[in-house]
């Protein structure tokens, strides 16, 4: 195989680019001893390199028996020399990116391997600054989860971007998940101008932003964690620009709000699936007394999920006596265990 050696090492990323941009390398650089070298295309030779090249004359070219390592697609190829086959296999291949902090599950028995997963993750994903491995489910009022910092620097906050909107995440003291970023645009793109929609439970504020970013309509944000709250509000700021509706952030239980602002709203987001069905009463009193729309999230086990999800959102609803007039939607937002689902259920209420 060709390869341009280079001994020169502060030139050499320019002639790479250059050779890359003209398409007559083959792969990256490689670092052989105290040399450069990189490799060419068979058709390049010596009077090529000295035309795109003048003022380089020490450049030449040599043949070398020379296998390319292969570039690491993942962050598991780097760990193949660290851990195990059936330990490798253990690792998830998938992992949360919040703006530049990632989040990854890892096995209890791995977690002294957790340093050296956390920094491939890192090298793989050049732009992620830290790494956390999650230490715990989501529980609590206030939908925390335990974190251990197993690489990078020591922060918790971040700024992360969906759909060209910018939200600011402590991915200690609130909950938000990445992987919701398609339900928050879709819901959004549900409302209408003029509607007023409660988001019961609004975390740092996505599903509030994406609605009043697309529809001039209201938003009641209403959450019971005072650092979401706190994030909410300076997320309405860093997005102002991009808004057209009006969002009234509110910090309190929204329980305790449904008494003052009963039958008032269009729409209704439940995205507290664990416990989304203790408070089905709450949003049909937040509701208007000609019905509306809820979006219910629940969590659901095979087989029948779906089914299983409207049945009881129906039952809900008729004990508080109210009716559903049409199952709007249903739909698997994310898997959560094996054969355990998040759900959605968007129901035309009467």
């Amino acid at each position: 195989m060709k390869f341009l050696v280079i001994s020169n090492k502060r030139m050499c990323q320019g002639i790479y680019l250059k050779l890359k941009r003209h398409r007559l390398t083959k792969g990256p650089i490689i670092r052989n001893d105290d040399k450069l070298l990189i490799p060419l295309n068979n058709s390049v030779d010596l009077i090529t390199i000295r035309r795109l090249f003048p003022e380089c004359e020490e450049l030449r070219i040599e043949e070398k028996d020379y296998l390319i390592p292969e570039r690491p697609r993942s962050f598991k190829d780097l760990l193949k020399n660290v851990l195990g086959s059936d330990e490798l296999k253990r690792i998830p291949s998938s992992f949360d990116i919040i703006g530049d902090i990632a989040i990854i599950e890892i096995p209890e028995d791995l977690m002294n391997r957790a340093e050296e997963i956390g920094k491939a993750i890192m090298r793989i994903h050049t732009r992620v600054k830290t790494v956390y491995a999650k230490a715990g489910r989501v529980t609590g009022e206030y939908r925390t989860r335990k974190l251990t910092l197993i690489a990078g620097e020591p922060k918790a906050t971040t700024i992360h971007s969906e759909y060209g909107l910018r939200f600011k995440v402590d991915v200690l003291n609130t909950y938000f998940s990445p992987r919701l970023a398609y339900e928050h645009r879709r819901v959004a793109e549900e409302v209408r101008d003029g509607e007023i929609v409660v988001d019961m439970f609004t975390g740092v504020g996505p599903f509030a932003i994406h609605i009043a970013s697309l529809r001039r309509c209201l938003v009641y944000a209403v959450d019971l964690n005072p650092a979401a709250y706190r994030l909410l509000i300076e997320n309405i700021k860093l997005n102002k620009r991009n808004l057209k509706g009006e969002i009234i952030p509110v910090n309190a239980d929204v329980r305790l709000l449904a008494k003052y602002i009963r039958n008032i709203a269009n729409r209704v987001i439940m995205n507290l699936p664990e416990y989304s069905h203790e408070f089905v009463g709450t949003a049909l009193t937040l509701l208007r007394k000609e019905g509306g729309v809820i979006h219910y999230y629940t969590f659901e086990d095979e087989p029948e999920e779906l089914e299983k999800a409207v049945r009881k959102l129906r039952c809900l609803v008729e004990a508080q006596g109210r009716r559903i007039l049409k199952v709007l939607k249903v739909r698997r937002v994310k898997s959560i265990a094996p054969h355990r689902w998040h759900i959605v259920v968007d129901a035309l209420v009467s």
